[in-house]
């Protein structure tokens, strides 16, 4: 792959992904809708509506027959005698999503308006409004309940659910990515990182963690996105990793240079190298010559194609982690992950050997 010029394209951000702006919030229809459907309720419209056959039959469909037609028309696109089509989602997740499914309000206030007038507009509207408030109570208490229900029930049906789209081009190259954990791993954790960039130097600390948690289901994959136009002694950081990785000390390297990510001067890392007994001479003219230049750009080639913009972008499974880069919430994605595949594969592992870039 030719290298990719330097300083890298405008079009990468001028700053880390931990100093984005969020966007605007926006309203929602459903409260407009709310607010404009004219209901007046008092004793004798509610007592009329609580044995309304209209009221009561708006309040199941929504609450019970939504949920029962998103489960049972699932359940049968996925038996083979109509395609034997693959879950998007395990049992219960879907479940949840049935239960959502039956809040309803601006479409059926329209057909409500439509379809009755007078009294049984009033106990239509009351179905409406008192169904919608239930659906969406109880999917709330669905997906609350969801993380402590047990694993059987929580994953029923994974080993059915399609293969999830990859937010990641470029998957984990065993033969030149540098990773750490078993090759066998039901998770991968691929992160693009600086190492002049503070929000880096703590997704470090974070993946680092959630990987001592779990040594025998993660591996850990790094990839160079240095942001040259911010952070002026990025690239050369990221050549010194690959400088060290050629004397097979990238992870020692690696760990150090995210340890004093606020002191990267050239002078810095040849104190960094000569404190893990590297080979000077070697490293020196390593760096000097430009050797793994070529090594970084296709990294950064690699985050291009993912759209990984800034830094540190992490990816599990291939899919983009947009939760807060703490141990908790990238530990809970990890867990999910491996319930998913669980199913397919099986429980038992074997640590790898080791690949080119572990250490000892």
């Amino acid at each position: 792959m030719p290298a990719a010029p330097w300083p890298r394209p405008s079009l990468r951000t001028t700053g880390c992904n931990g100093c984005s702006t969020p966007g605007p919030a926006t309203s929602s229809s459903p409260l407009f809708a709310l607010a404009n459907a004219g209901l007046s309720v008092d004793t004798a419209t509610l007592s009329r509506a609580a044995t309304s056959p209209i009221t009561l039959g708006i309040l199941l469909g929504l609450v019970v027959g939504k949920a029962a037609g998103v489960l049972g028309s699932t359940w049968l696109a996925a038996r083979p005698a109509f395609g034997g089509l693959p879950l998007t989602v395990p049992w219960s997740s879907l479940a949840g999503i049935g239960m959502v499914a039956g809040i309803g309000f601006t479409v059926s206030l329209l057909i409500a308006d439509i379809s009755f007038d007078g009294s049984e507009l009033e106990e239509a509207k009351i179905g409406i409004l008192t169904g919608s408030t239930l659906a969406a109570l109880l999917g709330w208490l669905i997906f609350r309940l969801l993380p402590r229900m047990p694993a059987r029930v929580r994953t029923a049906g994974a080993g059915r659910v399609a293969a999830p789209l990859l937010d990641l081009a470029v998957p984990p190259d065993p033969a030149t990515d540098h990773r750490t954990g078993p090759q066998d791993a039901g998770a991968v954790i691929l992160w693009y990182g600086d190492y002049q960039c503070a929000h880096s130097a703590h997704a470090q600390a974070v993946v680092e963690q959630v990987r001592r948690e779990l040594p025998d289901s993660v591996d850990v994959v790094f990839r160079h996105l240095p942001l040259a136009d911010i952070h002026p002694h990025a690239q050369v950081a990221a050549e010194a990793a690959e400088a060290a990785a050629v004397q097979g000390r990238f992870w020692a390297m690696h760990a150090e240079l995210y340890r004093q990510h606020t002191d990267l001067t050239r002078s810095r890392i040849h104190q960094i190298a000569a404190s893990l007994d590297l080979d000077l001479e070697a490293f020196t003219t390593a760096l000097d010559a430009g050797l793994h230049a070529s090594r970084v750009a296709r990294d950064v080639a690699s985050a291009d194609a993912s759209d990984a913009v800034g830094t540190p972008t992490v990816f599990v499974n291939g899919r983009r982690y947009r939760g807060p880069m703490e141990p908790g919430p990238l530990a809970q994605t990890v867990t999910e992950a491996l319930l998913l595949v669980a199913p397919a594969r099986g429980t038992s592992r074997s640590p790898s050997a080791g690949d080119r870039t572990a250490e000892a």
